[in-house]
């Protein structure tokens, strides 16, 4: 049996500080009417991780997955890429735009509905490519054939400088020091 998450990564292009992001979080937040709560009393529980790299992460379950992709894009005003490992067979990622539309889809192993041809087109993806790194690489990457989905993930996501370790923290006791949590209510 496979392993089953949900992440969504937020791409860091000016690599702004941690407070940084939490505080303009923290703003976006206050103008839909939800003000800092402690957990007992939020309706609403963020946890971000903050690994090495270009891109932080919004800590999710895999059934709360959807709508947080667009979501995160519109928050921060960045592009944000949601990431499903599906029982280790396959990840969908979603790729959108600052102002929240997705842009772009890909799979990395195969779904399990083949209907749909994999795309391999790429230009979505080249302005996040980390030094070194060409659009062939990316490319290889996305083909790349794993036992396990999250390794062909990994070597999807380095050539973004995207540290993929979000997938495996758990959303409401996460271990990692690199983890923060986030509580709202609504006013």
């Amino acid at each position: 049996m496979g392993m089953f998450s949900g992440t969504v990564f937020i791409w860091n292009e000016k690599h702004q500080s941690k407070e940084d992001l939490l505080t303009e979080f923290q703003q976006y937040m206050e103008k839909s009417d939800y003000f800092p709560a402690d957990a007992e009393h939020a309706e609403k529980n963020f946890c971000f991780a903050f690994p090495q790299g270009s891109w932080f992460a919004l800590v999710s379950n895999p059934e709360e997955l959807r709508g947080k992709g667009n979501f995160c894009a519109e928050a921060f005003q960045k592009y944000a890429v949601s990431a499903e490992l599906v029982d280790s067979d396959f990840v969908e990622l979603l790729l959108f735009q600052p102002d929240g539309t997705c842009i772009d889809r890909k799979y990395i192993g195969t779904p399990y509905w083949e209907e749909e041809e994999k795309s391999t087109n790429i230009q979505q993806w080249e302005k996040f490519l980390s030094s070194g790194n060409k659009p062939e690489d990316l490319e290889k990457a996305l083909q790349r054939e794993e036992i396990f989905a999250e390794d062909a993930f990994n070597a999807f996501a380095m050539c973004l400088d995207m540290d993929i370790s979000p997938l495996w923290l758990e959303k409401d006791s996460p271990q990692e020091e690199m983890a923060t949590i986030l509580s709202f209510r609504k006013k």
